[in-house]
């Protein structure tokens, strides 16, 4: 197991599920990455910024689920705030 998927389980344990998931889409974990980010509530901080990985990860891998629209749809319906925002959708 590399450092980055210990690092990832380690956020996860601690209920940092951003920084999980950042750590493990750096150990190669593109769909662990996007299970742990879909976790994060629409009314945490990160969530935008999750919703940007999750938009990511979906368009690295030429997939989009039912799910994967469902987490991001408060986040698409918002205005975007930064060229990052712009940049996702």
């Amino acid at each position: 197991m590399g450092r980055n998927e210990l690092a990832g389980e380690q956020f996860e344990r601690a209920g940092e599920l951003y920084d999980a998931a950042l750590a493990f889409r750096a150990a190669g974990q593109a769909t662990r990455a996007r299970n742990v980010a879909m976790r994060i509530s629409d009314a945490e901080d990160s969530y935008d910024a999750a919703a940007r990985l999750v938009i990511d990860i979906s368009l690295a891998a030429h997939t989009l689920s039912h799910d994967v629209e469902q987490f991001i749809e408060r986040y698409v319906q918002k205005t975007p705030v930064s060229d990052a925002d712009m940049g996702a959708l």
